[in-house]
C-alpha cells in the first residue's frame, strides 16, 4: 500500500550489493488500492524483462537475473520466480511469450 525504492534500507541494500559487484535495478511497482496483486505482479515481471533486455548496457549479464525485496517485494519476487511462465500473467507494457525467468530470488527480513 506504500513504499517506494527510495526507502533507505532498499537504498542500503542495493548500496551493498553494488559493493559487491552485482549490477542492481531497484523497481517501483503499482500500489494497492490502484493495483491489486495480480497487476503488480505484472509490473514486476515486466521490470525483469526491461533489466534483460537492458542488461549488457549497464555490465550485466541476462542470463544471470535475481530478484530480492522485502515484505510485499520479497512475496513478489517469489510470485514472479514462480509464474514466469504462467499464461494468465501478461507482462504491464508487454504482449506474447515473454522471459520474465530468474535464476535466484530472496527475501529481505524486516530490519535487515
Amino acid at each position: 500500500m506504500n513504499g517506494t525504492k527510495e526507502n533507505h534500507n532498499k537504498v542500503y541494500v542495493s548500496k551493498v550489493m553494488a559493493a559487491n559487484n552485482y549490477v542492481v535495478f531497484s523497481i517501483n511497482y503499482r500500489l494497492l488500492p490502484e493495483a491489486r496483486l495480480k497487476k503488480q505482479a505484472e509490473d514486476c515481471m515486466a521490470a525483469v524483462i526491461w533489466v534483460k533486455e537492458h542488461a549488457r548496457e549497464y555490465g550485466g549479464d541476462p542470463d544471470r537475473i535475481g530478484v530480492i525485496g522485502g515484505s510485499a517485494g520479497g512475496h513478489l519476487g517469489a510470485l514472479v520466480a514462480w509464474a514466469s511462465d504462467d499464461p494468465w500473467f501478461t507482462p504491464t507494457g508487454y504482449e506474447g511469450p515473454l522471459d520474465s525467468d530468474v535464476k535466484s530470488r530472496g527475501a529481505l527480513l524486516p530490519g535487515h
